[in-house]
């Protein structure tokens, strides 16, 4: 019996030698990129089945990238570094995605000093649908906007989103109106946008390229794929 005490003893104290870690969380996503100010390119990942570029403009959405693979996304400066001989060197950046997620926006800030600042965003169709506006008030001023008839106050920091029944039916020329203070003066913008229902639209409000300058909205948008019907 003392015998077995020690053996079983002993199996207790080496079991932390022989247990293996958890295998990292997994995510099966789409990557949409967007740059708030300069492009970012020159950049790799791998997405589960080979190494591919990594591009980021200002222009708009790049093509969804389909990513299956852990869910701390890896860039890498040089492609051959995710090969399995390469040397290990530290990444050009690591990227928290959210699990679950049916899109992922991965967003750059400004890159002229190191390191890259990158944000993951997910955007689910249960929190962002075709024809609303989800805002994003990067700015750290708080912001009143106005949308056609439609009205948002987003603090510093915040998001928000704007609805209407109309929107998600109709074409429309739909009134644009921003109002922020800088140093208690008052700041306006103002424009029209053309409305299509079949878009899921994103608003980033930053500062422009001067600090402490006025507010701009970045405006893009995406379109869901179709879904093909079940098989009968």
């Amino acid at each position: 019996m003392i015998y077995f005490r020690h053996f079983l003893l002993l199996c207790l104290l080496s079991w932390p030698l022989f247990a293996q870690e958890p295998p990292p969380p997994q995510v099966k996503t789409e990557l949409l990129t967007l740059a708030l100010f300069e492009p970012v390119t020159h950049l790799y990942l791998f997405d589960g089945k080979e190494v591919k570029p990594f591009r980021s403009v200002p222009r708009g959405f790049g093509i969804p990238i389909p990513y299956q693979g852990p869910a701390e996304l890896i860039l890498h400066r040089d492609p051959k570094a995710f090969l399995p001989e390469a040397e290990p060197v530290p990444p050009a950046a690591r990227i928290p995605l959210p699990l679950g997620a049916e899109r992922v926006l991965i967003l750059t800030g400004k890159t002229d000093s190191p390191p890259l600042h990158m944000k993951a965003i997910p955007l689910d169709s249960s929190k962002v649908a075709t024809g609303e506006y989800f805002v994003f008030n990067l700015s750290p001023q708080p912001v009143a906007l106005k949308i056609g008839t439609r009205k948002l106050n987003i603090p510093a920091g915040a998001t928000g989103r704007l609805s209407d029944p109309d929107w998600k039916k109709e074409t429309l020329d739909l009134p644009v109106y921003m109002s922020y203070y800088i140093e208690d003066e008052l700041r306006t913008f103002s424009s029209v946008w053309g409305h299509r229902p079949v878009r899921r639209n994103f608003l980033f409000v930053v500062e422009a390229d001067a600090a402490g300058g006025p507010l701009k909205i970045r405006r893009t948008y995406d379109i869901l794929p179709v879904k093909a019907p079940p098989e009968k």
